[in-house]
């Protein structure tokens, strides 16, 4: 009889303490400790991924999209000096990943930005300067995009070559907004993962020591209890796997140890169409552009010279 009890109370336990744990992952990751302006902008300096002073010298347009979820949207415009004169006006939209803000991605910008591409940056919900009640890990974020896409069309035209980007959280926005968008460009996605059950699954049992069992369980069904969305509707690569007609590049640093490395060719995989990958030795989770500038703009141009963009 004592035996049942003590093994009813471990049972009690362990499915207590797993519920414990499931409930503080999904705060994790649906209300992150988001980094300011300041710090992102420092830690960018300090890297020495942005000319400070180049940055400062393009001219801006801050702008604001009221997104039909409720809040709005946050964002700056770097604009070419003489953008208004160009006759097909060239524009990428750039999207940062979780916990971060629009400042993250302005240690890409210059990769576009000196082929004569607007940059548009913003904040996605729940970050930065931006509103929403939490971050949907790219399911809410990628409606956003698109009317953020809408937006960058009144201001430069709807025959504008209109081209997206994003790293990590914002590469799998990017992902999932791909198919539809009209007349896009190009995508490319920097670390993003291929389906956000599977890295929950993998961040959850990796980095914060979460049994598979209760994050494949309960996890997913406490996000769609409390945040309404459906974690199985996230799934960048089955997007990929619809977007025939749209060029894209996908990167992946191979020491990728927060979105597996791996992720990068199962949803190269299922891309049909024009397509270019690269892996860039070494790297970890969204620093191949810091560890191989040289390369990394060098394969980007390499694949806007291919589709015809520069």
């Amino acid at each position: 009889m004592v035996w049942i009890i003590v093994a009813a109370a471990l049972a009690v336990i362990y499915f207590g303490a797993c519920f414990f744990a499931s409930s503080k992952f999904v705060e994790i990751l649906s209300h992150p400790r988001k980094h300011s302006y300041e710090e992102v902008l420092s830690n960018e300096a300090q890297m020495r991924l942005m000319d400070k002073a180049a940055y400062d010298a393009v001219p801006k347009k801050d702008f604001s999209v009221q997104s039909s979820r409720g809040y709005t949207l946050q964002g700056r415009i770097l604009l070419q000096p003489d953008w208004e004169k160009s006759e097909k006006k060239k524009v990428i939209v750039l999207c940062h990943g979780w916990t971060s803000n629009s400042v993250e991605v302005c240690g890409y910008y210059k990769i576009y930005y000196d082929k004569g591409f607007n940059c548009v940056l913003y904040d996605h919900r729940y970050h930065g300067h931006s509103g929403g009640d939490f971050c949907s890990m790219g399911y809410y974020e990628h409606k956003d995009l698109e009317e953020v896409c809408v937006y960058a069309r009144t201001v430069f035209g709807n025959d504008c070559i209109l081209g997206i980007m994003g790293e990590s959280m914002g590469a799998a926005t990017v992902m999932l907004a791909t198919p539809e968008i009209p007349n896009l460009a190009f995508t490319v996605e920097d670390c993003g993962y291929s389906s956000l059950e599977d890295e929950i699954v993998y961040v959850g049992t990796k980095k914060y020591h979460v049994p598979k069992w209760p994050v494949r369980e309960w996890v997913i069904a406490m996000m769609k209890k409390r945040m309404g969305y459906d974690v199985n509707d996230v799934r960048p690569m089955d997007a990929v796997a619809r977007s025939e007609n749209v060029p894209m590049l996908f990167v992946h640093g191979d020491n990728d140890h927060f979105v597996p490395s791996k992720m990068m060719m199962e949803c190269y995989n299922k891309k049909k169409g024009f397509r270019m990958c690269r892996y860039f030795e070494g790297s970890e989770h969204a620093r191949s552009h810091m560890d191989h500038p040289a390369e990394y703009e060098k394969t980007v141009w390499e694949f806007l010279e291919k589709i015809g963009v520069i």
